[in-house]
């Protein structure tokens, strides 16, 4: 998706001195003055004042954007990730603290210091499968297993010393994925329906697999090089994982 399709969520400590209808009709017209393609969601006091959709989902078939409209969340996705490991510490299953190499086998020699908690701060120095131009060159390739992506990602050299620097990191945020289907025995995506969603009522929320039939799901489109919409390159969701595989609506976000 490009910068002008998506979901936005605004929560409420925005314009404090307005009164809930001016803001909301303040920001209508100033969200439909920007030409995006999304759907926006705006609450203030705990009440949700402004809900609706702008431009299309589906340029193609004339399809507008909704409140209901499903958008893939991209790295929107880690703060599940995060969530769902902040809860199997709660209940005893681990520590943010722990070693990462007691839930990943055979982890390198210069992996010997990583914790939980450097993948959770994109602080341990474990290289980002998305950097560098090759990430782009294969996109559409299958992702395979993530004993697969595992093995990959053993064979890369840290980018420095856990815990010395921050570096955005999505091989961490997949990594974090696993330790959660190890410890919890479970697929990371039936874990995150099974303890988040469901107990949340987020029945528009899930893992974006481009097979499944999925009502509502927006398009995604980037702009070329000519300035034009052009459909979105496709990505298997695979790759993601943990680091970015979900989609969701507005109101089940403001949930």
């Amino acid at each position: 998706m490009s910068i002008r399709s998506g979901l936005f969520l605004f929560a409420a400590a925005i314009a404090a001195a307005q009164a809930p209808s001016d803001l909301a009709t303040k920001a209508d017209e100033q969200i439909k003055a920007s030409g995006i393609h999304g759907s926006v969601l705006i609450a203030k006091g705990g009440k949700v004042i402004l809900a609706r959709g702008y431009g299309l989902a589906d340029i193609e078939l004339d399809v507008p954007n909704k409140p209901e409209t499903k958008f893939r969340l991209g790295s929107i996705t880690k703060q599940f990730t995060s969530a769902a490991i902040l809860q199997l510490q709660e209940r005893g299953k681990l520590k943010v603290t722990d070693l990462i190499s007691k839930y990943l086998s055979d982890t390198p020699a210069a992996w010997s210091a990583i914790t939980i908690e450097h993948l959770l701060t994109h602080t341990s120095g474990i290289h980002s499968y998305t950097d560098g131009p090759s990430y782009v060159q294969h996109m559409r390739d299958t992702s395979g297993s993530p004993a697969d992506f595992i093995k990959r990602v053993y064979a890369l050299p840290l980018d420095f010393a856990p815990g010395t620097k921050f570096h955005y990191d999505n091989s961490g945020y997949y990594l974090l994925g696993v330790i959660v289907e190890k410890v919890s025995g479970m697929k990371y995506e039936d874990y995150l329906r099974k303890n988040i969603f469901d107990p949340l009522e987020m029945n528009d929320t899930g893992y974006d697999w481009p097979e499944t039939i999925l009502k509502n799901r927006a398009s995604g489109y980037a702009k070329g090089k000519d300035g034009k919409e052009h459909n979105a390159e496709f990505l298997d969701m695979g790759q993601p994982y943990a680091a970015g595989s979900l989609y969701s609506t507005v109101l089940d976000m403001y949930k």
